[in-house]
């Protein structure tokens, strides 16, 4: 994701509303649709 680094440190936390927010999500799944198509 953009701008956002994902770790186990993060593990237990709330990420809606928290760690990420909602367009965040939409950045997500396009990097992963991006990943696919390569």
């Amino acid at each position: 994701m953009r701008g956002i680094v994902l770790t186990s440190a993060l593990h237990g936390s709330k990420a809606a509303g928290g760690t990420v927010g909602a367009g965040d999500y939409l950045d997500m799944l396009d990097d992963v649709a991006a990943h696919f198509r390569a």
